[in-house]
């Protein structure tokens, strides 16, 4: 269990799956679980793309440090939210 003070947007995080090349023999991959104890007014996580990019499209976002919020889906949050977060999506 990790508690997460977010005053300030968390980074943007993927994490593999269980069958991912990268991981050595012995690793799994990585589920999260998000329950929402309270947040301000307007709170929100991002969760998944809100459209579709290209492997080229994302590498370029990434190699520029460029922002990717706008291509990510934000879902407004209130106290008692719970989230099940899969491997592979993009959260923060």
């Amino acid at each position: 269990i990790k508690t997460l003070f977010a005053a300030m947007p968390l980074s943007l995080q993927v994490h593999p799956r269980d069958d991912d090349p990268h991981l050595k023999s012995n690793e799994c991959g990585k589920p999260e679980s998000w329950y929402v104890i309270d947040c301000e007014p307007g709170a929100g996580i991002y969760l998944g793309f809100s459209q579709p990019l290209t492997q080229s499209e994302l590498k370029s976002f990434l190699v520029g440090d460029m922002d990717l919020t706008p291509y990510l889906q934000f879902v407004p949050l209130k106290p008692g939210d719970y989230y099940e977060i899969n491997p592979h999506t993009p959260h923060a």
